[in-house]
């Protein structure tokens, strides 16, 4: 019976501290509101990252980008319509609607919106 009470004992501090864990991490995640502003928006989001000084936008698609995979085509199809080689075109999700693409070298940002900016980081 003492076994018993022991290990309820145990899977209670296991729940209780997996709790305090997933609130504490939940809580940690900086709170900034998004302003629907791009280069704001990307430099909340990403400290340390920001749009580059001069002529930042790039092209405003007229397309929702639900995920790294139509972020990659949209790119893909962007430099075939400008006749420009597009190197291993390929997106990669960086969270809260931004996918950084890359044209062999980084090419931009890409929001779910569909605005596409030259963006930095480490600056």
């Amino acid at each position: 019976m003492e076994e018993n009470y022991f290990l309820l004992t145990v899977v209670m501090l296991i729940i209780f501290i997996a709790s305090l864990i997933s609130y504490y991490d939940s809580n940690s995640a900086s709170n900034y509101i998004m302003t629907g502003e791009f280069c704001t928006d990307f430099s909340a989001a990403f400290p340390g990252c920001g749009c580059s000084a001069e002529d930042s936008k790039i092209y405003e698609f007229k397309v929702n980008i639900s995920n790294a995979l139509v972020a990659t085509h949209t790119i893909e199809n962007y430099y075939i319509s400008l006749n420009q080689s597009c190197t291993n075109p390929e997106c990669f999700e960086l969270g809260n609607g931004f996918y950084n693409c890359f044209c062999k070298d980084f090419a931009g940002t890409l929001r779910s919106n569909g605005e596409y900016y030259r963006t930095e980081c480490g600056v």
